[in-house]
């Protein structure tokens, strides 16, 4: 009997140890702190700071989770970095479950949480450990983008074609004093009397390239090619543009979401 109760009490024991956190679950295990520094991509072979407006981040989040792609080991931590939009980096430190596999995201988010630019590491947690990571704007490629801009003025676009009356064709036009993947453009034409949107309904906005220009079909049905007015609003992405001929045109002059219209005219040939 004494050496069964030994066992048993033994038994109890390792099932207490066991219980008291040893095995690192969703919210325990040993944690270590991490510092994070995030940087704006530059192209810039020198990688000098300058102080030239690139956007209207508000906020920079960092998320770590788990991605070894098993049962998670703990919830995601979610944490605010500290953003200083003179050298455009943002750091912070957190405490993460020590192991394998941690992925940091860091996104620069505009007031509206519109996501600007983003950037992911995974990286292994063992101890004290610093994470660097670039942020760049999500799906624009790396060869043709350079987020530092210098504005030379307010926002602008400009339609620098148009088919000529009565035929089929596009509208092409670039865009000025703005970061192209932020912005997109709304097209109309009118035909008569009346508005319509561009290049359809369920297609009511035409993207930017990373150069800055834009490409629409402006004759997708009924009498388009007898369009007497090609009309290009430059607004924020994330606005909903209206409908027309049912909901009319976007505000005129510009609004916070509407940045910048430009218009051309064609008339028909003389008969």
């Amino acid at each position: 009997m004494p050496s069964r109760l030994l066992l048993m009490l033994g038994l109890a024991a390792a099932v207490a140890v066991a219980g008291c956190g040893g095995g690192g679950g969703p919210t325990g295990g040993p944690r270590a702190p991490v510092t994070v520094q995030a940087v704006l991509y530059r192209p810039s072979p020198q990688g000098e700071v300058t102080t030239e407006s690139v956007s209207e981040i508000a906020r920079v989040a960092l998320t770590v989770s788990d991605g070894s792609g098993t049962q998670s080991e703990f919830d995601d931590i979610v944490a605010e970095l500290t953003y200083d939009p003179q050298t455009y980096t943002a750091q912070g430190q957190v405490k993460v479950p020590i192991g394998a596999g941690r992925v940091f995201t860091v996104d620069a988010l505009r007031a509206d949480d519109l996501l600007l630019y983003t950037g992911t590491e995974t990286v292994g947690v063992f101890g004290q450990t610093l994470v660097n990571i670039t942020l760049r704007p999500p799906g624009v490629p790396l060869d043709v983008i350079c987020p530092i801009h210098e504005f030379d003025g307010p926002p602008e676009i400009e339609i620098t074609s148009v088919p000529e009356y009565g035929d089929a064709g596009v509208a092409q036009g670039s865009v000025h004093n703005v970061i192209p993947w932020e912005c997109v453009v709304a097209v109309y034409i009118k035909v008569g009397s009346s508005w319509w949107t561009k290049p359809y309904w369920d297609r009511p906005i035409t993207t930017i390239g990373p150069d800055g220009t834009w490409t629409c079909d402006i004759v997708t049905g009924g009498v388009d090619q007898t369009a007497t007015e090609v009309r290009a609003y430059l607004i924020r992405a994330g606005y909903s543009p209206p409908l027309a001929p049912q909901e009319d045109l976007p505000p005129d002059p510009p609004t916070q979401d509407v940045l910048a219209v430009d218009s051309v005219t064609r008339t028909p040939p003389e008969e």
